[in-house]
């Protein structure tokens, strides 16, 4: 979740001073990218996204993702309000469609099905000092 190093805020949605969207943004990337159980003294704290590494990014798997997300936030930043949480496909820049030769037929089926297919986080965070939008890449 490297991406998260340096979340992007869309222009004109933030509206609160530089040194707080970055606190915001970091505190976020924390419970983010916390493992629950790896902190022993907060054996709670975190977001479990481990458990989707590896799921095929159905509707149903990206739908609890977003409800994953959402109540981690909710839980353990409750100063800030989830104004929205979504989770959406793309794919990576320059992804090809055409099928290598060596590639059997099935396998470049689930290529194209989103096997090469990245999840962008988009979040509209809401605290005492204004909207802040974060956008995150999930599958680096």
């Amino acid at each position: 979740m490297d991406p998260l190093d340096h979340p992007a805020v869309p222009l004109g949605l933030s509206r609160m001073p530089a040194d707080t969207a970055q606190a915001v943004a970091t505190r976020v990337r924390m419970v983010l990218e916390t493992q629950p159980g790896t902190l022993p003294w907060r054996p709670q704290f975190g977001c479990d996204l481990e458990r989707f590494v590896g799921e095929p990014a159905t509707t149903h798997a990206v739908r609890n993702l977003q409800r994953t997300v959402r109540a981690s936030l909710e839980r353990w930043l409750p100063e800030i309000q989830v104004r929205r949480c979504e989770i959406r496909l793309q794919r990576p820049l320059g992804h090809n469609d055409t099928r290598p030769r060596n590639v059997p037929l099935a396998e470049a089926a689930l290529v194209r099905l989103g096997v090469q297919t990245d999840l962008v986080l988009d979040l509209d965070l809401e605290t005492d000092e204004g909207v802040l939008g974060i956008q995150a890449n999930l599958s680096s």
